[in-house]
Parts: C-alpha cells; structure tokens; sequence
C-alpha cells in the first residue's frame, strides 16, 4: 500500500497543529443531517412518484460520498475573521501569532476570471505541512469536493510530491464579500490532498453500442436498492 507523509514546518507546528487526516473525517454537518430517502419513506425502495428512480437521496449517492471522502484534508488550526472596513476591502485577523494566510501578487494571475460575486483578491493558504508521495506518484491540491458551503475557492493544482520536497502555498479567493464580518472556524477544512499515480495516457473514440447500452442499462436497473454500489463500486482506503 502506498505511504504519504504529512511533515510539519517546524517544531511549533508540530506542537500545535492538528495534523492532516483522511477526508472522512471533514464530512459536512449538513451532509450528516441530510434525510436518506425521499418523501419520507424508511425504508429504501423506489421513489413513490415513479418506477424508474431510487428513493434514495444524495446520501445514499456513493459517487457522492467518494468525492467527500477521497484523500485527505487540510483544515483551519484556529479561527480566522475576515472583516469589511470602511473603504470596502476584506482584512483578515486572527488570534494566534502563527503564519497562515499570505498574498498572491495580482500580476502573477493576468486574466484569472474573478469568482461570481466574489473577490479578485488572491490570498494564499500556508497550512504547516510538507505531503510527500512514493516515487510515480503525484498529489491534486484542491477546494474540498462538494464544499459550496465555504465562502472561500481553493484553487487546484497538481504538484509532484515525489520529487518537489518544500511546501505548498494554496492560492485561494473569497467568495462571500458582502458581509461586514464572518469567522471561519476552526477545523474548517481549507483543501482536499489526493493523492495518485502518474500513467502516460492516450484516448480512443468508439462508435456508439446500442446492445451494449442496452445491456448496460438493463444491469443498472435490474436492481433496486443502491445498485451501483452493490455492482460496480470499488472500495477505496485512506489512512
């Protein structure tokens, strides 16, 4: 089984901050307290409105769940404020003396389209941690999956944690500047690490199947309680 391996900056860092753990344990309160089923039914079957649909709710979705659960999370060691002053702009405090949010010289990002109602700002997260992978494999920095909650977007980047051995700097942009003054708090999860394997790829275009479409269809449906995950889902492990 591969090893990644999360190394704190420094000492202080070491001491004080919760280390990165696997993405399971930053499910969404909401995601939690969401129903599993529709119309208020108990019992998983199909919808009562028609035939063809499942009864289950995005809960019950595994596609979903994987996405919230892949890798490992990087989240907030303390609580951060962003407040609105008089000339509009957004500062951002915090009660510790530890280095977390830096910015992102605008010029560097020529053309970045500004995120919708958001900010053009671009500031930087600095979480503590180096990640590591074994040889061939690289690493996706990324906002977590399915987090449209956050009023903040980490940006995405792919770096290769095999050979690059230095910290990663996560460039992110506010998305709730409306507000005069909001916290982030803390164990907020700020960015999704997952780890994967370098192939080199090449792509093939098919004709269109109609039997096999047909059948594939016809396997989907053949059963009724969360088929998908009963016969095509694989188990993935993060540690």
């Amino acid at each position: 089984m591969p090893l990644i391996k999360f190394e704190p900056f420094n000492a202080e860092i070491a001491q004080l901050y919760e280390c990165p753990k696997p993405a399971s344990a930053s499910l969404p309160h909401w995601y939690r307290e969401a129903p599993l089923h529709l119309d208020g039914d108990k019992e998983t079957g199909l919808s009562a409105t028609t035939n063809a649909v499942s009864n289950l709710t995005i809960k019950g979705c595994s596609p979903f769940l994987d996405a919230l659960t892949t890798g490992y999370m990087f989240v907030l060691p303390f609580d951060v404020e962003f407040r609105r002053n008089a000339q509009g702009m957004t500062n951002v405090r915090w009660a510790t003396n530890m280095n977390l949010i830096g910015g992102h010289a605008p010029e560097q990002a020529p053309g970045l389209p500004t995120p919708f109602n958001g900010s053009p700002t671009i500031l930087k997260w600095s979480p503590g941690w180096r990640v590591s992978t074994p040889a061939g494999y690289s690493s996706i920095f990324t906002h977590p999956f399915n987090r449209a909650d956050l009023p903040f977007q980490t940006m995405t980047g792919v770096v290769d944690t095999d050979t690059y051995s230095l910290g990663v700097d996560i460039p992110f942009q506010l998305l709730n500047i409306n507000r005069d003054i909001f916290i982030l708090e803390k164990g907020t999860p700020i960015c999704q690490v997952i780890p994967f394997k370098r192939d080199d790829w090449e792509s093939e275009t098919l004709e269109f199947d109609e039997e096999s479409n047909k059948k594939g269809i016809f396997a989907l449906k053949s059963k009724i309680v969360r088929s998908y995950r009963t016969q095509y889902w694989q188990k993935k492990s993060y540690k």
